[in-house]
């Protein structure tokens, strides 16, 4: 809370800066934590607060040396050479509808996929099946062809610029867009709750609430607007929260806990279980970064992720299951130990924060850019989520992941026009 309170501040009150996002994940995690560790009967080890606290610093420390980076290195001709072309949104009726088209199938085909990998009659349990068996040791049974698993990142990239390019003309130029921009996230949801993932859908709506959030201060010039916005926005939680319990037996989820108590051992079992694992001292000899670099540790060797040991489900000292994730923090302490998590933490704050500053100096100058904007948002949901698991370095760090910028590259250039003679976004 005070690390917020503090950001707030020094970053000139802007809500969604890099060390809000994740230090608000945080504090969520940690309020969750707090409003159940009685029924688990826990205390937090010093040492896992030590790592906690210590390495948020350590992160937003590397956000404040992004903003010395992007001011010394980099001068304002530079940045707009590099970052900005003279062009403007348009409209691609064409390309929308294709991307529609070619979404709808690729989900009818992983609906296809899905039902075959458990011969059920039910979707309810085939999904279930398809969660639990793509978390054991034979993931290999429910893997999607190579042509399939690209179709879907090709969408899924059109999906997240279609979205964008359609607050932008809502939020930036005041025009009442077709809502057929809207239809290739929808499918895109849809798509992802078929696979059993419901923490893509939180994915969209953080993108949509940061690139919103930014959109409003470049047409205000203000961020007391664009916080404003933030806040009116939260009200979803309402709806949000209730909807992510309800849809978890349909999911393959079978808890019966009750609404607070599911929410709290969701949000915060994590933390708990790296307190657990670091007193019940749950180490194994594996390479280095083996957890961290899952993807690259993947495509080296042809082996998946340790599946066993990073979803080890918990239990409390009084017998509860916890949960069986375990914030970002432990994959960099396992593989590295306490130096590695802060080194690592130190370039995750990097990272984002240029991505944070460069688009700031954007609105400044009134020509935003909105590929840098696109990234920011699209990879968020990481340091948001960095109280539950990382996703950055593990996932993000991949072959796959590069592609798909590039797609999202492509697609945003194919809704670009010329317009020299005004400078509007990039």
């Amino acid at each position: 809370m005070a690390i917020n309170i503090l950001s707030f501040w020094y970053l000139k009150r802007n809500i969604m800066n890099p060390i809000n996002i994740l230090s608000i994940g945080f504090l969520v995690g940690a309020l969750a934590l707090y409003y159940a560790k009685d029924d688990w009967n826990v205390s937090l080890e010093n040492k896992t607060v030590f790592i906690l606290i210590l390495g948020t610093i350590v992160y937003c420390i590397g956000v404040l040396f992004a903003e010395f980076i992007v001011d010394a290195f980099f001068s304002e001709s530079s940045l707009e050479k590099r970052n900005y072309l003279e062009s403007r949104l348009s409209s691609n009726s064409v390309l929308i509808i294709a991307l529609i088209i070619v979404e709808i199938i690729v989900t009818l085909v992983v609906y296809k996929y899905i039902m075959e990998f458990s011969g059920a009659t039910s979707l309810s349990d085939a999904i279930s099946y398809y969660r639990d068996t793509l978390m054991s040791a034979n993931a290999n049974l429910v893997q999607f062809p190579g042509w399939l698993n690209q179709m879907m990142k090709v969408t899924m990239a059109g999906s997240y610029v279609s979205l964008f390019i359609f607050m932008y003309f809502r939020l930036v130029r005041g025009e009442k867009e077709s809502w057929v921009l809207v239809i290739p996230i929808i499918v895109y949801m849809v798509q992802s709750l078929l696979m059993g993932g419901r923490l893509q859908l939180i994915r969209v709506m953080l993108f949509t609430l940061i690139c919103a959030y930014f959109l409003t201060m470049y047409k205000s010039k203000s961020s007391n607007k664009a916080n404003h916005f933030v806040i009116a926005s939260s009200k979803w939680l309402i709806i949000i929260l209730p909807f992510f319990y309800l849809i978890k037996g349909f999911l393959g989820r079978t808890s019966s806990d009750t609404f607070l108590t599911y929410i709290a051992r969701y949000l915060g079992g994590p933390i708990e279980c790296f307190d657990l694992y670091i007193k019940g001292h749950y180490f194994s000899s594996h390479l280095k970064g083996q957890e961290t670099f899952a993807s690259i540790y993947q495509l080296i060797t042809g082996k998946g992720d340790i599946q066993s040991l990073t979803f080890r489900w918990m239990q409390s000292p009084n017998g509860i299951w916890v949960g069986n994730v375990y914030t970002g923090y432990k994959r960099y302490f396992v593989d590295f130990g306490i130096t590695g998590v802060f080194v690592l933490l130190f370039l995750l704050g990097l990272i984002f924060g240029y991505m944070y500053f460069v688009i700031l100096r954007s609105i400044k100058r009134r020509n935003l850019a909105g590929y840098v904007l696109m990234c920011y948002g699209f990879f968020a949901y990481s340091i948001f989520f960095e109280f539950f698991d990382d996703t950055f370095f593990s996932v993000s760090f991949s072959v796959g992941t590069v592609l798909q910028l590039l797609e999202m590259y492509i697609f945003y250039r194919l809704f670009l026009v010329s317009a020299k003679s005004e400078k509007v976004i990039s």
